[in-house]
C-alpha cells in the first residue's frame, strides 16, 4: 500500500500562508539590502568605492537576515510542530481507550480543521461504545428470554459489522498496521 500524494496543494490555507511568508522574508531581505547599500554610499563611506559599500551592504543584510529567519521561522514552525504534537498524544490516548480525550489548539496554530476532526471521529466512537455497551447489557440482562436475547445479539452483530477493522476479511490488513509507514511503500 503505497502513501503518495496526487496532489501538491492539500491544504491551501495553511500551505499558502506558509509559502507567503518565505516570499515576504525574501522581499525584506532585498529591500533592506538596497536600503542599507544606499544610506550606507552616503553616510559612512565617503570616499570607499560603490562595492565595497554594496559589498558590507550585503554583508550586513544577510547577518540580519538570517537572525529575523531564524526568529520568525522558530515561531512558524512551533504553531506547526505543536499541533502535531498534541495530535500525536492524543491519538495515543484514545489508542488507548480514552475516548474522553480532547483536541484544543490556540487560536494561531495551524491544523484547527484536523483537531476538529479528530473531536468528531473520537464523538463518533463514543457514540457506537455507548450502543455497543447498551446492546450488551440488554443481552445479559434477558438471557433468560431466549428470544430477547437472540434479537440482541444479532442487534450487537450488525453494530459490531459496522466497523471497518480488516479482522474480517484477511490478515494482510493486520500485517500492514503492524509494519512501520517506511515499510508501506515497499
Amino acid at each position: 500500500m503505497k502513501q503518495r500524494r496526487a496532489q501538491i496543494i492539500v491544504d491551501g490555507n495553511f500551505q499558502y500562508r506558509f509559502v507567503l511568508v518565505g516570499i515576504l522574508v525574501a522581499f525584506l531581505l532585498i529591500n533592506t539590502t538596497l536600503i542599507i547599500g544606499y544610506l550606507a554610499s552616503d553616510v559612512i563611506f565617503f570616499d570607499a568605492s560603490p562595492q565595497v559599500i554594496f559589498s558590507i551592504a550585503i554583508g550586513l543584510t544577510e547577518i540580519v537576515g538570517l537572525i529575523l529567519f531564524f526568529l520568525l521561522s522558530m515561531k512558524s514552525s512551533h504553531r506547526i510542530a505543536g499541533p502535531l504534537h498534541q495530535l500525536e498524544q492524543n491519538l495515543k490516548r484514545i489508542g488507548g481507550g480514552d475516548l474522553t480525550t480532547k483536541t484544543c489548539f490556540r487560536k494561531a496554530d495551524h491544523f484547527h480543521g484536523l483537531g476538529a476532526q479528530l473531536n468528531q471521529t473520537t464523538q463518533q466512537l463514543c457514540k457506537h461504545y455507548k450502543g455497543l455497551k447498551e446492546t450488551t447489557e440488554i443481552l445479559v440482562s434477558q438471557l433468560d428470554d431466549e428470544a430477547v436475547a437472540s434479537e440482541s445479539l444479532h442487534r450487537l452483530r450488525k453494530q459490531l459489522s459496522e466497523f471497518k477493522t480488516g479482522l474480517d476479511e484477511d490478515n494482510s490488513a493486520i500485517a500492514d498496521y503492524e509494519r512501520s509507514p517506511l515499510e508501506l511503500d515497499k
